[in-house]
């Protein structure tokens, strides 16, 4: 029985590494497109950073305050389903880029913007 118990928190140990380690970068935007941020963990560049970003853009444009996330869930991986529940990142409503594309026509282009 040890054994078993301890070969399962191996198990999930790995599992949760992998999943960090092999999860896809998401982006980030606010309604208009005049803020887009995208993520690279890797270099440092995850959610906390869009969300430092995101509330000094938020002093200069008090219009469009809210941060979208741009990466959707994958419901038919249900390895990701504690992910979709726990992590910060799905916690950001989730809006399309073809939608925001379209309202970004009339934007210009600002130091918040990665992309």
């Amino acid at each position: 029985m040890r054994i078993i118990m301890i070969a399962m928190l191996f198990f999930v140990a790995g599992e949760l590494t992998a999943q960090t380690i092999f999860d896809r970068n998401c982006s980030y935007s606010n309604y208009n497109g005049s803020f887009t941020y995208r993520e690279m963990r890797f270099k440092g560049r995850d959610l906390r950073t869009a969300k430092l970003l995101f509330d000094d853009f938020k002093k200069q444009d008090q219009t469009d305050t809210v941060l979208y996330r741009l990466c959707g869930k994958q419901f038919w991986k249900v390895w990701k389903y504690p992910q979709y529940l726990f992590s910060e990142k799905y916690q950001l409503p989730y809006l399309s880029w073809t939608d925001i594309e379209r309202r970004r026509k009339n934007v210009r282009l600002s130091v918040f913007q990665d992309f």
